[in-house]
């Protein structure tokens, strides 16, 4: 381990390596306070429903990992969809 200091260029990468493993581990804090979030706001969705009375459960799934990205182009609407009701 204390060769590869010689070569060129081998500081640099050794520093962008533990930056990466830094940023990691910060990511990895964040997703485990994102599962504890994800559980409260479960908790809260059934303390509501049953607060409301409602009978049958307005629970949402969890989050889907993905790894495509999605396009943020709005659809252009048809000619032949309904124009929404006002009730003026």
């Amino acid at each position: 381990m204390g060769r590869i200091n010689e070569l060129p260029g081998a500081k640099s990468l050794l520093d962008g390596v533990n930056t990466l493993r830094e940023r990691v581990d910060e990511l990895q804090k964040r997703m485990r306070g994102l599962d504890e979030l994800t559980r409260r706001v479960d908790a809260l969705e059934r303390r509501v429903d049953q607060l409301s009375g409602k009978k049958g459960s307005t629970r949402r799934g969890t989050a889907r990992k993905s790894t495509s990205s999605r396009s943020s182009a709005a659809k252009p609407k048809s000619s032949t969809e309904a124009a929404p009701e006002r009730g003026d």
